[in-house]
């Protein structure tokens, strides 16, 4: 450890005894490291401002066939922005609202690849441990991944609420 460091950390012990030697100074101490506390973590939330994005998924421009999962990965982060996935529940009826932070609260200004997960009979373990059975995907495999599906958002800084509508081919 640095010789800077050890002081500094010894300096910060001294400090602790002498407010524990006073026990008039114990409140003061408790309501400094409340305060520092309360500075560290912040007052919940992440303090970037998000942009609420809702929308709709169908299959084959009909009905969703089961709830899935909508996933937003990002791949620039509008300045001043901190990259940062998302991702909703889609319901049986396709809408679902996109998280980031807080249920619902949306995407923060940048761009994403968007893909979307939806099992007719989900991927498991053997039961006899033999490994891994395939699951049967509701959705081809393209829009599986942000990489390969074309599905690319944009939200801008100080943009109003966003509503999308993708639309995915049958197999």
């Amino acid at each position: 450890m640095p010789a800077a460091t050890l002081r500094r950390y010894t300096v910060s012990l001294e400090w602790e005894a002498s407010i524990a030697m006073h026990p008039s100074s114990r409140n003061l101490g408790r309501g400094l490291v409340a305060v520092i506390l309360l500075a560290l973590t912040g007052c919940g939330g992440s303090g970037a401002k998000t942009v609420p994005v809702k929308g709709v998924v169908t299959l084959a421009g009909g009905p969703w066939p089961a709830t899935a999962t909508i996933q937003f990965s990002p791949l620039s982060a509008a300045d001043g922005f901190p990259l940062r996935p998302a991702s909703g529940n889609v319901q049986l009826d396709g809408a679902f609202k996109v998280t980031s932070f807080e249920p619902g609260d949306g995407l923060l200004p940048g761009k994403y690849e968007v893909s979307v997960e939806c099992w007719k009979s989900p991927p498991q373990m053997s039961p006899t441990g033999g490994g891994m059975i395939d699951g049967q995907s509701a959705v081809p495999d393209k829009y599986r991944s942000g990489k390969t599906s074309g599905w690319i958002v944009e939200v801008p800084t100080g943009s109003g609420p966003l509503e999308l509508k993708y639309d995915v081919p049958a197999k």
